[in-house]
């Protein structure tokens, strides 16, 4: 079972991805600046979906 990854708000997309690699986990960047983005719908573990705006991750929106 992977552990819950460390919080990434407040960091740019390259400081949070290199940060939940390093974790185990994957980043996938789901709002831009208010703009939604579609995800396809399989669900794992080791993917954490985040919103970001001008550059820095503002939400983690959770794990799948």
């Amino acid at each position: 079972m992977k552990k819950i990854p460390s919080d990434v708000t407040g960091k740019t997309e390259q400081e949070a991805r290199k940060q939940l690699q390093s974790e185990g986990f994957q980043m996938r960047v789901m709002n831009v600046d208010g703009k939604e983005y579609a995800g396809i719908a399989n669900y794992r573990l080791d993917r954490v979906n985040v919103r970001m705006d001008k550059g820095v991750v503002t939400e983690v929106r959770g794990i799948g």
